[in-house]
Order: structure tokens, then C-alpha cells, then sequence
């Protein structure tokens, strides 16, 4: 739970939304070069950093480096076309939390309340910390929550 009181999306959550999310979360050991998501593949699952180093590959040639405890990848998986618009590999062995996309839309769809607090702070952690990150919203990316 601590980890995902570290991940800005949850930050606000309440103590019962935070235990509920964190039943759903996986904990998974990676390997160093280990791909997690490659950009146009399924968008299966979205990622919490626990420990280690992640490297976000973006169109253009931009990249994210996740260092920090709580950085998260893979909210692809509210997309509608269900794609990974990006590539993350694991810079460092660590761990991350991982979420299936079906669980996660289930989450979101049963309580509306959370859903809007997890995407606003999603909204808002874009524009004050990934300003350069553009983020289509297009017909084939509509989010689904």
C-alpha cells in the first residue's frame, strides 16, 4: 500500500480504495534489458515502479527515465484501441506492480469517483511534469472509463 500512496494517481485515493487496488496489483521481479511493453502490442497491463529503473521509450525519440518508487507506465490500457503507444524496458533489475487491463477498467467503471480522481491526476501530473508529452485524443483513442 505505501508504494501505491507513492504513485501520484492514487495519492488522493481513500484508505478503502487503496486496499482495494492494491488485491488487484501482481508484484513482478525484472531483469535488466527485460521489455515490459512494446509500443503497438496489446496493451495488456499497467506498471508501478517498486524498485529498480525503467526506460519509457515515446515517439520522436523522447524517453522517460523511472527511477522513483511509484512512477507507473501503461495507462495505454484505458485506451480504447488497446495498443501501447510507447516501449518499456527495464533499465536495472527491480520489481514493479502490475494491473491487468480488464481489472483495472472494472475499477474504474464500478466506482467513478476514484476513476475521475485517478485521470485528473493523471491530467495533471502530464502537464506539470511531461509538458513535452502530447497525448492524441483522437477517435481510435478514446478513453474508456
Amino acid at each position: 500500500m505505501d508504494i501505491l500512496r507513492q504513485c501520484i494517481l492514487f495519492q488522493n485515493s481513500s484508505d478503502s480504495d487503496i486496499k482495494n487496488i492494491a488485491t488487484m496489483m501482481n508484484p513482478c521481479h525484472v531483469q535488466e534489458g527485460e521489455s515490459l511493453a512494446l509500443k503497438g502490442n496489446k496493451a495488456t497491463s499497467f506498471f508501478i515502479l517498486v524498485s529498480g529503473m525503467m526506460l519509457l521509450e515515446l515517439d520522436g525519440g523522447k524517453s522517460i527515465v523511472m527511477a522513483k518508487p511509484g512512477d507507473f507506465a501503461g495507462l495505454d490500457i484505458l485506451s480504447s484501441k488497446g495498443t501501447y503507444c510507447s516501449s518499456l524496458t527495464a533499465l536495472k533489475n527491480g520489481e514493479v506492480l502490475t494491473i491487468k487491463r480488464g481489472d483495472f477498467l472494472d475499477l474504474i467503471q464500478e466506482d467513478s469517483s476514484n476513476a475521475e480522481q485517478i485521470m485528473q491526476s493523471w491530467s495533471e501530473h502530464i502537464s506539470n511534469e511531461l509538458p513535452f508529452l502530447e497525448v492524441p485524443e483522437d477517435d481510435e483513442n478514446q478513453y474508456q472509463y
